[in-house]
């Protein structure tokens, strides 16, 4: 069975990377359905919540909204909170049992916008699909609503597209981002799930997109369509030069010059961040390594070699007919290892969730570089 998950948690929902992208970006977010949804998010999903809430709430479905398909109740309580905040937008955003009763998202925001006069979009997520795939959706619905006409290009403008905190746990990797691409002579436009919905709307005027997550690969590709922006999904790790990166192409690197009798190593993870390190890895020690994920997967992104996991059984399955002397993967992850790789833990937010947040290791940091050291040198 496709995502039957035994020895696993349940990795984040849809609606936590909806909600998780959509929160620091100043709107009212409401996650339609039960209380446990808004507390599954909150509670577990959402490194930054502590640190920093949002407007982010609830529509406390009940029994009788369920079966009778009732939405004059979510109107009215999310325009009772626009008169309350006044926001700057405001996002529905779908969970399991509005999906099974199939409400209609598009038709409860254009009530909401129309009774309110603010922008109001509604995202589809259902519960049943992961958080990327709940960011994917975002980035395309903020994207076809808000994005300015096509404007003239600043030189030197970059956006950062992806980041956030179910992948990177925090903004200690965003602010070593942004000190190496200001001090490569870049300014920075727009950080999706970062800056607010004006500072969205001018995505086009940038000249570069720099993508953090396969969540937003989806939305680098369309911007290029519309707008011919290139984007590089190639992140700057071990180096303060990004130059060559933003010229180079849209794959990640793929070098053949490994030596053959090199550390072969896995890591598992984030597509565009695994891959990233990968390169890193290669470069640094003449090893050779695999990229396995079990969220966003762009095949034109990796190598034959990468693969996207349905499930634990495909996991276990893999582990008895590959052998790897590095594993670099989230803590939860070693119980399907037999023991005698090295095992580098790198916690991912979405995967073991408030776990190992205080262990996450930032891959910008030089936590991460010395336990590479410790075992590659």
């Amino acid at each position: 069975m496709s995502d039957l998950l035994i020895d696993l948690p349940g990795f984040a929902a849809d609606f936590s990377g909806a909600a998780s992208l959509l929160s620091p970006m100043g709107g009212l977010v409401v996650i339609h359905g039960p209380s446990g949804c808004m507390g599954n998010y909150t509670g577990f999903d959402e490194p930054g919540w502590f640190r920093h809430p949002g407007m982010v709430f609830s529509s406390l479905m009940r029994e009788n909204e369920a079966i009778l398909g009732l939405d004059d109740y979510i109107i009215s309580k999310t325009i009772r909170a626009c008169e309350k905040h006044n926001p700057p937008f405001v996002a529905l955003i779908g969970s399991p049992v509005p999906a099974l009763i199939g409400t209609d998202y598009e038709g409860i925001a254009a009530e909401i916008e129309d009774r309110t006069g603010i922008p109001t979009v509604g995202i589809n997520t259902t519960g049943f699909d992961s958080y990327s795939k709940g960011m994917e959706k975002t980035l395309a619905v903020l994207g076809n609503r808000f994005l300015s006409d096509a404007i003239e290009k600043i030189p030197n403008l970059v956006n950062i597209l992806g980041y956030n905190n179910l992948d990177y746990c925090g903004d200690d990797d965003l602010f070593c981002l942004r000190k190496i691409l200001e001090s490569n002579g870049f300014k920075i436009n727009c950080i999706t799930g970062r800056s607010g919905i004006e500072v969205f709307a001018q995505i086009p005027r940038a000249e570069f997109n720099i993508v953090t997550s396969a969540s937003a690969l989806g939305f680098a590709k369309k911007l290029k369509k519309l707008y011919n922006t290139p984007f590089t999904t190639q992140l700057p790790i071990g180096t303060t030069e990004i130059k060559e990166t933003f010229s180079s192409s849209e794959k990640q690197s793929d070098s053949e010059q490994c030596v053959k009798n090199g550390k072969k190593f896995l890591i598992i993870g984030d597509q565009i961040i695994a891959g990233s390190l990968r390169s890193y890895l290669e470069e640094e020690y003449c090893s050779r390594g695999d990229v396995f994920t079990f969220f966003e997967f762009d095949r034109t992104l990796g190598r034959p070699e990468d693969r996207r996991l349905l499930d634990e059984a495909e996991m276990y399955s893999l582990f008895e007919k590959e052998s790897y002397d590095v594993i670099i993967a989230d803590p939860l992850f070693k119980r399907f290892v037999n023991g005698s790789e090295s095992y580098i833990e790198l916690p991912h937010p979405a995967v073991s969730s408030r776990l190992y947040w205080n262990s996450y290791v930032g891959i910008f940091s030089h936590q991460i570089k010395e336990l590479f050291e410790q075992v590659f040198r």
